[in-house]
C-alpha cells in the first residue's frame, strides 16, 4: 500500500508542477491609466456623488472620528449635509449646521470664546481639507470669494459671502451659484 501511496503522491506533485509551469507565458496584467481629475465645477451629478462618496466622505469621517470618535463615531452624508440633505438636492450651506456670524462679530467672538476646541479644528483642519479636495480658491475677504467657513454653515448676518450670494451652494450646481 505505501507503494501506491506513494506514487499517487508523486503523480500529483508532478501534475501539480506542470499546471503551474506549462503552457504559454500569459501576458503580464496591466494596470489602466487613471482618468485625468475632473474639477468640481466641470462634473455632472453621478460624478459629484461619486467623488464624495469616495473622496470627501471618508476623508472627512477620518477627520472628524479623530477629533472626536464619540461624537462622530458614525459619519456619513448627514455629518454635513443634514438629515434633509436628500430632500434639498445636498444643497449647501446646510441651515441646521451650527449658524456663523462675520469676523468681529459679537455672535463669532462669542463662538471663539465658548467653542474653542471647535473652531480651532474647523479653521485648522476641516476648511483646507475640503478647499483642496475641491480644488477651491482660497477665500478673499476684500471680493468675498472662494472657498470659507460659509460654503457649509448658514450665515448670520450681513457682510459675509453667503448673504451677499443670496443662494444655496447645490452639490450639484456650480460652486460660482454661492
Amino acid at each position: 500500500m505505501t507503494t501506491i501511496t506513494n506514487t499517487l503522491a508523486g503523480l500529483g506533485a508532478l501534475m501539480f508542477i506542470a499546471g503551474c509551469g506549462g503552457g504559454a507565458a500569459e501576458a503580464p496584467a496591466t494596470t489602466p491609466e487613471p482618468a485625468e481629475p475632473v474639477a468640481w465645477d466641470d462634473m455632472d451629478m453621478d460624478q459629484r456623488r461619486s467623488f464624495m462618496g469616495h473622496e470627501v466622505t471618508p476623508q472627512m469621517a477620518e477627520l472628524f472620528e479623530g477629533h472626536d470618535a464619540e461624537r462622530y463615531g458614525y459619519f456619513s452624508c448627514e455629518g454635513c449635509h443634514g438629515e434633509t440633505g436628500a430632500d434639498r438636492n445636498y444643497a449647501m450651506p446646510n441651515p441646521d449646521l451650527y449658524t456663523l456670524y462675520a469676523t468681529g462679530s459679537q455672535e463669532q467672538l462669542d463662538m471663539v470664546n465658548n467653542q474653542r476646541p471647535m473652531v480651532n479644528f474647523m479653521f485648522q483642519e476641516v476648511v483646507p481639507a475640503m478647499k483642496e479636495l475641491l480644488d477651491a480658491p482660497d477665500y478673499d475677504p476684500e471680493t468675498q470669494e472662494g472657498f470659507s467657513c460659509y460654503y457649509c454653515h448658514p450665515n448670520g448676518g450681513e457682510g459675509t459671502p453667503a448673504a451677499a450670494a443670496g443662494e444655496a451652494n447645490s452639490l450639484f450646481l456650480p460652486r460660482g451659484t454661492l
